[in-house]
């Protein structure tokens, strides 16, 4: 348990750095060790930097797993979703950072630049693709 604390310190360090490549081998490593919301958000964070959206999204989703009431790993995960298009989990999952920090002005912002969620597409009409 200590080795994955050291790791995850670590990994903070070389995020700070600007290290993405090393702080995802460290926060990996910690979390294939030892799941936990800290190493899961900071690999999130190290592929974020390192451009690799869709994985990131994978580790905020498996760090919401761990603890699905971490409202700062809802808020990556919500703002992850938008970039790559699927607005209405990002919308869930910035609704549901909302719930648990009510007033957070950076969360509010992003939901409200989501919009409102679309109420399904008439019969016979198809809705654009992306």
């Amino acid at each position: 348990r200590e080795h994955e604390i050291a790791r995850i310190r670590l990994g903070r360090d070389l995020l700070e750095q600007g290290d993405y490549a090393a702080a995802r081998r460290h926060f990996a490593r910690a979390a294939e060790a030892q799941p936990s919301r800290a190493a899961w958000g900071g690999l999130g964070r190290a592929l974020e930097g390192l451009g690799d959206l869709p994985a990131a999204a994978q580790a905020y989703e498996a760090g919401l797993a761990v603890d699905p009431a971490d409202a700062a790993l809802l808020r990556s995960s919500g703002f992850v979703h938008r970039q790559l298009g699927d607005l209405e989990t990002a919308r869930q999952r910035l609704a549901q950072a909302l719930r648990l920090e009510p007033g957070h002005a950076r969360t509010e912002r992003a939901l409200r630049g989501l919009g409102r969620p679309s109420k399904g597409v008439p019969s016979g009409e198809s809705t654009p693709t992306q």
